[in-house]
């Protein structure tokens, strides 16, 4: 299942790019400065580019997604440890420098898994996240739920 949904998730992160780059191809002239208009163009084209690229070989744009989930992983990994050590962070320092471990593993397991692990990765990543999700919703709506019956 995680297969299909990566192939899935990556084939609509392809069209999404490519009608973002659209609406921003769009925005740029609508812009009253030449610098904003140039910024606006230019990351309007690189967005049609890479959305073209990723319809025209999901495979390839599975790989690129996943190196990019790897890396991602990895920066923020490395950016727990630097807030975890500033002064202001000593009350949560144990929690930061846990995420910070947890973020380098999974950017581990996923960058030293390549090209095997950009199969299943972002299939698997959300649905993990949509677990998450529906419990917080599940858990937000008992709330609320309990705090309508004390009001009543």
């Amino acid at each position: 299942f995680s297969y299909a949904a990566t192939f899935v998730l990556t084939v609509l992160m392809g069209a999404l790019l490519l009608a973002v780059g659209l609406i921003q191809l769009f925005d740029a002239f609508s812009r009253r400065t030449a610098g904003d208009t140039a910024l606006e163009f230019f990351v309007g084209v690189i967005s049609i580019v890479a959305g073209m690229l990723i319809l025209a070989s999901p495979a390839i744009g599975i790989l690129s997604l996943t190196v990019v989930l790897g890396i991602f992983f990895a920066i923020d990994g490395l950016s727990r440890f630097y807030f975890a050590f500033r002064p202001a962070s000593q009350s949560r320092r144990t929690w930061l420098m846990l995420g910070g471990v947890l973020s380098l593993i999974l950017a581990a397991l996923i960058l030293f898994g390549l090209p095997g692990s950009a199969g299943f990765t972002i299939g698997l990543l959300f649905g993990i996240y949509a677990l998450f999700l529906g419990f917080s919703v599940f858990v937000i709506g008992r709330s609320v739920s309990r705090a309508i019956e004390r009001e009543a």
